[in-house]
């Protein structure tokens, strides 16, 4: 299964028609499949992916496609989203766990709450998250700050291994 692209014709754009069929194909997907997809850290559909569907930030990719441009890779795997506290919690409950973009004073927690403006600070979102998974840990939530729309919160949490029983032989 791969998906590449998905257009709409102009003359339907902002009917939520595109957004309602990939969120569906996607939800159904979901329930059997792991997923694997890319998105562009600066718009604000990404933090649609990673919210409503369950997708996960699991690495950073530079130069995408030869594009000149860095992109998350995300991965939704239902199955192993139970494990994250993050995804049980409500995002006032992860914004008051907020204390500062410093992740290296905070590398021993399990979970870390970091906010960013992703157009004016697009370097330190990338730096962060692609330190953050090189130290282990997992973006299972990037949601926009409901006080300040040009910002972000980004929640890592240790990545969780694989128990011996969810691994197919």
């Amino acid at each position: 299964r791969h998906a590449r692209s998905f257009n709409v014709d102009p003359d339907y754009r902002g009917s939520a028609i595109g957004e309602a069929v990939i969120k569906n194909a996607l939800e159904k997907e979901a329930e059997q499949y792991v997923l694997e997809a890319t998105v562009y850290p600066k718009i604000p559909v990404g933090t649609r992916y990673v919210e409503d569907v369950g997708f996960n930030i699991t690495s950073v990719i530079h130069n995408y496609d030869n594009s000149g441009q860095t992109f998350f890779g995300i991965t939704c795997d239902k199955k192993a989203n139970e494990s994250y506290t993050g995804r049980q919690a409500n995002q006032e409950q992860l914004m008051s766990q907020h204390l500062n973009n410093n992740w290296q004073e905070q590398i021993d927690n399990n979970l870390i709450v970091l906010m960013f403006d992703p157009e004016k600070e697009s370097d330190q979102v990338i730096n962060s998250t692609e330190e953050l998974i090189k130290a282990g840990y997992i973006g299972t939530r990037y949601f926009p700050n409901p006080q300040d729309k040009t910002k972000r919160y980004y929640i890592f949490e240790l990545k969780k291994q694989p128990s011996i029983d969810s691994l197919a032989v």
